[in-house]
């Protein structure tokens, strides 16, 4: 600790040299300085009455000849109107004037040799405390000087949050995150113009640039100044991941959380140069439908980048209004492996195109990011827009939560919700709804209660690898534990998003199609073949739907959950069996084993599962049974419920997406 004293007082002292020095030079070099101008003529203007004519005259001809802004010559000409003073010296009014200059931008400047005491001894924790102590003491002096300031900006500000000025519904210049409401954006400057470069100036998607605005608030980052590298790798492994360590958590480290690499931690990469390896690599290639993609960061960062210029884009039908255009030509030859007839393109083409102009923008995105990162004070974030069939402008998190409410509404009708949504919003919920990444494991626990559970008993919940979530299921009144959440997730490649979700909307417009024929009154024989053309060309239209064959990466399904929980948690001997959950799916098993039993019986083909998805009248009183025992069960073990909704009742569907199955027992 000595030699850094050392340093620190070699450092003073080199500083206090270079003032020295900067004395002997003349004003025309030091007014280059914004700070030492300010300093050197209010000094002038505060003792313009004491100079003779002649000095002041020398002052005014001097600032003309700098390019003194004109207020201030027009203020020093008015003095000049004033009774003449007595300091008759122009050299030393200006020595006086030059040393006041020097000695205020000095002032400006972080002096390691005045220090808090609390600062020195947290010397080891904290490497720039002063600095926050500064900002922090040079607002309580603006506030304690005049108070009204905090006043004029709280209006200032909530009138630029509700001003509404950009046309986004709900929003002004000041918005919350959607990703964290208790984080605040602003749009950054030029922002708006995001869209042009991405869809175009008359797309109806609309991406605004925003930054945080603790990026530019040193103070709203934390009430505590950053920790060193080395000591918030050492918290990071020491402070516990729940409970109390949340909040010491949150208190040291803000929004940061350190990096678990202790190389990458201490010398870490800059966030613009990362999203400049970004742009670079996806210029150049890269591996970004490699199946091994989450173990590269920036194939990652690409990935989420260009799922989210596909998927708004696809939302509002920007794919065919850039093919009229022919800015998906370029694509379209690569795909076509050169000139192509129009006339034999069709939907699936055109999507396939539309995704590599997403990922050629993308990279653009990147690039513009990282230069604005670089060379301003925070960075942008993209926040995507898009236009409903009014014309209404919604953030695209808020059409998300919109489609849940009609859901809840609709007491969990999936079909009839998408239906309302897409009648209500002129758009698919899909592309809105579906995430970006999958669970490897199934369910992980997210709150404090259950995580500190779990890892009390971790050794034991080892052989449930995707189950132990069910044995103590998340409370969502629960705090939300620190832990990652997606630590145990897969980042989805493009293309496997494209065919997720198309999966996904295609299950939609399939089952709402369904419905309707069932409640026609065709044949038998007709709402078959009906059906079967409209899958059929759903399938040719939406690559994915109804189809495993691209090795596409799933999530972890009910059968293999509930298969895990067969072989594990039926032994009596077991820590699953003595859960209040254990003790319900037990109980539930006797059951579930005799409809397996009675659906052998009525299966051509002695299918166990034939109850599951039947739609035989045989089929559905066997579910509508099982769905009433379960009830049962839970009333006498609550956590069992979860194990009912989560897992088994999930087998009442097709293996790919749901079915709905009526709210029986409510």
């Amino acid at each position: 600790m000595k030699f850094l004293a050392r340093v620190e007082d070699r450092m003073d002292t080199a500083v206090n040299y270079a003032f020295q020095h900067l004395m002997t030079k003349p004003n025309a070099y030091l007014s280059r300085s914004v700070a030492f101008n300010q300093f050197r003529y209010a000094w002038i203007l505060d003792n313009f009455k004491n100079f003779d004519g002649r000095v002041r005259k020398q002052f005014i001809d001097e600032a003309v000849k700098l390019g003194v802004p004109k207020k201030v010559i027009q203020e020093m000409r008015g003095f000049s109107k004033l009774p003449a003073g007595s300091v008759t010296d122009f050299r030393v009014a200006d020595v006086n004037a030059r040393a006041y200059g020097l000695s205020g931008t000095k002032a400006l400047l972080y002096d390691t040799s005045k220090r808090h005491m609390l600062s020195d001894v947290t010397r080891n924790v904290f490497p720039f405390p002063e600095v926050w102590f500064e900002l922090a003491t040079t607002w309580g002096k603006l506030l304690g000087n005049n108070p009204y300031l905090l006043r004029k900006g709280q209006v200032a500000v909530r009138g630029a949050r509700g001003s509404g000025a950009l046309g986004f519904n709900g929003e002004g210049f000041f918005a919350p995150d959607p990703a964290n409401e208790d984080a605040d954006l602003y749009i950054a400057p030029f922002g708006g113009y995001l869209g042009n470069l991405i869809y175009g100036s008359d797309s109806k998607t609309k991406v605004v640039g925003k930054s945080y605005v603790t990026g530019i608030n040193l103070l709203g980052q934390g009430f505590v100044p950053g920790p060193n590298p080395y000591v918030a790798f050492a918290l990071n492994k020491v402070l516990p991941k729940n409970g109390i360590g949340v909040e010491f958590r949150e208190t040291i480290f803000g929004e940061f959380t350190p990096n678990e690499s202790f190389i990458k931690q201490v010398i870490p990469t800059s966030p613009w140069l990362k999203k400049a390896l970004a742009a670079l690599g996806g210029a150049f290639g890269g591996d970004e439908n490699a199946s091994d993609i989450y173990k590269s960061e920036l194939e990652a960062m690409r990935s989420s980048s260009t799922i989210d210029i596909y998927r708004y884009g696809k939302i509002t039908g920007e794919e065919q209004r850039l093919y009229k255009k022919g800015k998906l030509d370029k694509y379209l030859k690569e795909i076509y492996g050169g000139p192509f007839n129009p006339d034999n393109v069709d939907a699936a083409d055109i999507d396939l195109a539309f995704m590599e102009y997403s990922k050629s923008k993308a990279n653009l995105l990147f690039a513009v990011r990282a230069i604005v990162q670089f060379a301003g004070p925070t960075g942008i974030k993209p926040v995507y827009y898009t236009e409903d069939k009014d014309g209404k402008l919604w953030g695209v998190q808020v059409l998300a939560e919109e489609y849940r409410k009609i859901r809840d509404d609709l007491d969990g009708n999936d079909v009839a919700a998408a239906e309302k949504f897409l009648s209500d919003y002129g758009m698919e919920h899909g592309w809105l709804t579906s995430g970006k990444s999958i669970s490897k494991e199934g369910r992980r626990f997210t709150t404090a209660r259950t995580q500190e559970w779990a890892d009390k008993n971790k050794d034991v919940l080892k052989q449930y690898t995707l189950s132990s979530y069910y044995l103590l299921p998340d409370n969502p009144a629960d705090e939300r534990s620190f832990s990652q959440l997606y630590q145990d997730s897969v980042m989805l490649t493009p293309d496997e998003y494209r065919r997720s979700v198309n999966d996904t909307i295609g299950y939609y417009r399939y089952a709402a199609f369904s419905q309707k024929v069932e409640e026609s009154e065709l044949s038998t024989n007709e709402k078959v073949i009906l059906k079967r053309l409209v899958r059929n060309s759903l399938i040719q239209d939406l690559p994915g739907f109804q189809s495993q064959q691209y090795g596409l990466t799933t999530a972890v399904k009910a059968k293999e959950i509930l298969a895990e929980m067969k072989d594990t948690w039926l032994n009596p001997n077991s820590f699953a069996a003595g859960t209040e959950a254990g003790k319900g799916f037990n109980e539930m098993w006797e059951v579930w084993s005799q409809l397996e039993a009675q659906s052998m019986i009525y299966s051509d083909t002695n299918n166990p599962d034939w109850w599951l998805s039947s739609e035989k009248d045989e089929a559905r009183i066997m579910r509508v049974i099982a769905h009433q025992v379960a009830l049962e069960v839970s009333k006498k073990y609550p956590d069992f419920y979860y194990v009912w909704m989560g897992v088994m009742l999930r087998l009442f569907r097709d293996d790919t997406e749901a079915l709905q199955f009526s709210n029986v027992g409510k």
